[in-house]
């Protein structure tokens, strides 16, 4: 039986094309980080690290909003992701400034090295 195409007008306009600040899976990292929310987290945060100044020195903010919007995770699975990146050194967090937002800094050469290792098996 020969499958019908899916019409494109069927989709929402909006959901044709993904919005820049919309998060992509980099599947290689589910196996280093124990499961596919805290993946989606830390593909998000290589994307704007890779998207960072010089000057920022690897270190970005974002909001709990913005994590969300980008990545569909509710505040709480963001927490238990950053615990198991922050566990594993993938991520480092300080808070800055006197609203002492919360910055970020993905610990790259850590991500790299257990991609390489496949340290998956070793998570914390």
């Amino acid at each position: 039986m020969k499958e019908r195409p899916f019409p494109e007008d069927a989709w929402p306009e909006d959901f044709m094309v993904a919005p820049e600040s919309s998060a992509s899976l980099h599947a290689s990292l589910v196996s280093i980080t124990g499961g596919v929310t805290t993946a989606l987290l830390l593909s998000h945060a290589i994307k704007l690290s890779l998207a960072l100044e010089e000057a920022a020195g690897g270190w970005f903010t974002c909001t709990a909003e913005q994590w969300q919007e980008a990545t569909g995770l509710s505040e709480w699975e963001q927490e238990a992701a950053r615990r198991v990146l922050r566990v594993n050194a993938f991520l480092a967090e300080q808070r800055r400034g006197e609203s002492r937002s919360l910055w970020f800094h993905v610990r790259i050469w850590v991500v790299l090295s257990a991609l390489r290792a496949g340290v998956g098996s070793r998570l914390h």
